[in-house]
């Protein structure tokens, strides 16, 4: 089977790109895959997650797809966006495909879609953004088409200025056109069949890496994989740091990653005076290391779409200690692999902290049983779903 799995970028950090990465390697041996991305040439790292060198990438320039004439009809097009983003006033099935048309110019659909026919493949997958353009122009393709979505409902659809924003009229005709809708949970599938009347598949996404060792939850100290920006609420997380280090001096904080929200970060770590308590690594193409170096996973997210380091954690037999957001009751058995604490209240949160850090007995229990749950996960398990979706299109 020729499979294209269109996405913005392939070779920057985030977690898309790691699920990506793991489900076209194990797609790979079965089937011929390219990737379709924005990123350039210059950019290419097969190390930094691995990627199989037998997977195509086919370098599709960022402008590719985006109206840049100076013409009339572009700027009243862009003002239609901005107009929609701010009030919603075209969001309505009787003006959806004045609408879609503002977002994706009929030129730029033709092109996308001659782009797509001219490689003869048998499916799409269109990853997050990526998918409404694709459900543009599902039916002139010769491929199945799929939208695989790697975030939740609420992110997508209902945070202002996201992807999906204001354009719900435009999902409930488009989308349907595709052959497969995937999303990360079965909360999100209710969401979409309860708000938009669209029937999608939940599918898990897959561990990002198999590791012999484990962590031996000896070390004091926790750790932390983000980017620096809200979602992650990293600023919540050195608030319940610092309320943890009222009651413990020993235990240290370890987070890697960058982001715009770095310099926040940072800053409220020194008002706090933690700077003899928090390192930070920044961008790591070896992330096992820092697992393997510390006891507790910390997930201070205000919304994730799956949580990955979720399952990260578990595979390196680690414990979490996260805050109520989907999905993570779906991934997390509260008091058995980890700590459930209400959502945003770094209070709870610091308690759950300093319970995992003063009670060797619980934090070891909790390990053995994360590294069974990361079974759960196994890249065979998740490629195997999907291979038999890709074949039952």
């Amino acid at each position: 089977m020729k499979i294209c799995i269109w996405t913005n970028s392939i070779f920057r950090l985030g977690g898309t790109k790691r699920v990506i990465t793991v489900l076209a390697n194990e797609l790979i041996e079965n089937n011929e895959i390219t990737i379709m991305t924005h990123d350039t040439p210059d950019m290419e790292n097969r190390e930094m997650y691995g990627l199989d060198e037998r997977i195509r990438i086919d370098y599709v320039p960022e402008g590719a797809y985006t109206d840049r004439a100076h013409t009339p009809s572009r700027y009243f097009r862009s003002a239609i966006r901005v107009l929609n983003n701010k009030t919603g006033c075209f969001n309505h099935s009787w003006c959806v495909e004045f609408l879609k048309n503002a977002f994706f110019s009929r030129k730029l659909q033709q092109k996308l879609a001659d782009h797509f026919n001219s490689r003869d493949y048998d499916v799409v997958i269109a990853t997050a953004g990526c998918a409404m353009a694709l459900s543009f122009v599902a039916d002139r393709l010769k491929a199945k088409t799929i939208g695989w979505q790697h975030n939740c409902y609420s992110t997508y659809v209902l945070q202002k200025g996201i992807l999906f924003w204001k354009k719900e009229e435009i999902m409930k005709k488009y989308f349907p056109k595709l052959s497969r809708y995937v999303v990360l949970n079965e909360y999100d599938r209710e969401e979409f069949q309860e708000k938009l009347g669209l029937e999608c598949a939940a599918m898990d996404n897959p561990r990002s890496f198999v590791s012999e060792q484990k962590a031996d939850l000896s070390r004091k100290q926790f750790f932390v994989a983000a980017r620096f920006v809200e979602a992650k609420g990293l600023d919540l997380l050195i608030d319940a740091f610092q309320k943890f280090c009222l009651v413990d001096d020993e235990w240290k904080l370890v987070i890697a990653g960058d982001g715009p929200q770095r310099n926040l970060v940072f800053n409220r770590m020194w008002k706090a005076g933690l700077q003899e308590r928090v390192q930070f690594v920044g961008v790591t193409n070896n992330v096992q290391k820092y697992y393997l170096e510390s006891s507790v996973y910390l997930l201070s997210s205000r919304w994730e779409g799956w949580g990955l380091v979720i399952i990260e954690a578990f595979e390196m037999g680690m414990p979490v200690v996260s805050f109520d957001i989907v999905p993570v009751d779906l991934l997390i058995t509260n008091g058995e692999d980890g700590l459930i604490v209400e959502k945003y209240d770094v209070d709870q949160f610091a308690a759950a902290m300093v319970k995992l850090a003063h009670d060797d007995e619980l934090r070891y229990r909790m390990g053995e049983k994360a590294v069974a749950k990361a079974e759960k996960y196994s890249e065979k398990t998740v490629a195997e779903k999907w291979q038999n979706m890709l074949e039952n299109l």
